[in-house]
């Protein structure tokens, strides 16, 4: 059995932090730059949005734990977010530590957040966003009955070097 309950507020902006150094490697090591540009990057995106002792607003952090261990086994923030087509309940972060992995602990998780985003009754459902590299997690979202809305895609612009600069326009008028 698993049982999911909002993590201690105290233990709330370490892993805020431990978050935002995640996503700053998986950026990293998808070429959009280094961790160091991107880590200050990634916490100025995410800091907006939390209240004055650092605990995400309109939504909430959750520990994970299993019958089996008296400590969590993961953690999973969720909130609810409007995309436009109705109201979600949203999974900013689902996360197994690794030693609980490959367990079906995530697969179950997903199911007890669509339960409750059911029960609510003013959900349509429950969204996620996934980096294209994790293909571990597309597989399971897949297999949990997630779809596909949507696809963002970029183009990293590079510095321009040297011989290119005098071909620029100096400004939106000269376009």
């Amino acid at each position: 059995m698993l049982l999911i309950k909002p993590m201690s507020r105290d233990r709330i902006p370490a892993y805020i932090r431990g978050f935002a150094d995640w996503y700053a490697h998986a950026l990293a090591d998808s070429g959009q730059g280094t961790v160091d540009e991107l880590h200050p990057q990634v916490l100025g995106h995410i800091t907006p949005g939390l209240d004055g002792e650092g605990a995400p607003i309109g939504s909430t952090v959750f520990d994970i734990y299993s019958d089996a261990h008296d400590a969590p086994v993961g953690v999973v923030w969720a909130g609810e977010m409007d995309f436009g087509l109705g109201k979600f309940l949203y999974v900013h972060d689902l996360r197994i530590h690794a030693p609980f992995r490959r367990r079906g602990l995530a697969r179950r998780v997903l199911g007890d957040i669509h339960s409750i985003a059911r029960a609510q009754g003013q959900c349509r459902g429950v969204a996620l966003s996934v980096l294209i590299s994790n293909a571990g997690a597309r597989e399971l979202y897949a297999e949990s009955g997630f779809v596909a809305l949507s696809q963002v895609m970029i183009r990293p612009i590079s510095a321009p070097t040297v011989d290119h600069v005098d071909a620029l326009p100096l400004s939106t008028s000269d376009l």
